[in-house]
């Protein structure tokens, strides 16, 4: 673990990855809990949109495996980060959706009423994924504007 506190820290290179993976986590867990999405809504909701996530992952390693060296090799990679924030806004529709048509109710349920706690866990999940969610929009952005060509050796 590192004594530089997290302000005075850069992004690292591969923070985008890294938080690639725990979007992967988090959205696993929390579409994946019977509580969250009952079964009947998962092929729905919750498989398209954890293999948005894996599609998105997978187009972050690929572009990333780019070694710009030449023009046509930097667009392939910008494209690829690109592809990858294209996914990142479907994962966005696809939560909203969800958002829409299984939790409508329960974060509508006024304090005091049952469910409340239920209302309170589903937007403390969904809130933190989209966290997640906006700092890999940014952290993709920032790597695809500092995309340029290599120099060879």
């Amino acid at each position: 673990m590192s004594n530089v506190l997290e302000r005075f820290r850069s992004t690292s290179e591969m923070e985008f990855y890294q938080n690639a993976v725990k979007i992967r986590h988090e959205m696993s867990h929390f579409l994946m809990n019977e509580k969250n999405i009952p079964k009947r809504w998962r092929s729905i909701h919750a498989y398209p949109t954890i293999n948005l996530v894996q599609a998105m992952i997978d187009e972050i390693m690929d572009a990333n495996k780019i070694y710009a060296y030449t023009t046509e090799l930097l667009h392939d990679r910008k494209q690829g980060f690109q592809n990858a924030l294209n996914l990142l806004d479907h994962i966005y529709e696809r939560l909203q959706g969800a958002m829409q048509d299984v939790w409508w109710d329960t974060l509508h349920i006024e304090p005091g009423n049952p469910g409340y706690k239920d209302r309170i866990r589903i937007e403390k999940h969904v809130e933190e994924i989209g966290k997640l969610l906006e700092c890999e929009e940014r952290l993709l952005k920032g790597c695809k504007a500092k995309s340029q060509l290599l120099k060879r050796k």
